[in-house]
């Protein structure tokens, strides 16, 4: 799997409502081991990933996150979580690494508010 294939399908994953298809997009692209390394601590495995999405979800109900731009050198990317009317409520960079397959592995966010 290409890089950008799998960062598209794990952002994805963060703005799907339904438990199935939101399993599916994890499951093709992101390991079964893989990590996350957030603000709020670090999450192993597919499950916890999606307990956060689903955390996001309830409190934020209606905001989506948006990718901005390509996978940069070094395997970084930015993205922005807005809310249904377009207000920007957080944006960041993640580091993403991943395995011999294509799917991420690894997951480091760094966020910072939006002004």
């Amino acid at each position: 799997m290409d890089l950008e294939l799998a960062v598209d399908g794990y952002v994805a994953a963060w703005n799907e409502v339904d438990p199935v298809v939101r399993a599916e997009l994890l499951a093709a692209s992101v390991a079964d081991d893989f990590e996350f390394a957030g603000p709020t601590g670090t999450f192993h495995g597919r499950d916890a990933v999606e307990g956060l999405i689903v955390a996001l979800q309830s409190r934020l109900g209606g905001a989506t996150v948006v990718r901005v731009g390509p996978v940069e050198a070094g395997g970084r990317f930015r993205w922005v979580i807005a809310t249904a009317g377009g207000s920007r409520l957080l944006e960041g960079v993640d580091e993403v690494e991943a395995g011999p397959d294509g799917r991420l592995t690894r997951i480091s966010v760094a966020a910072t508010p939006s002004e």
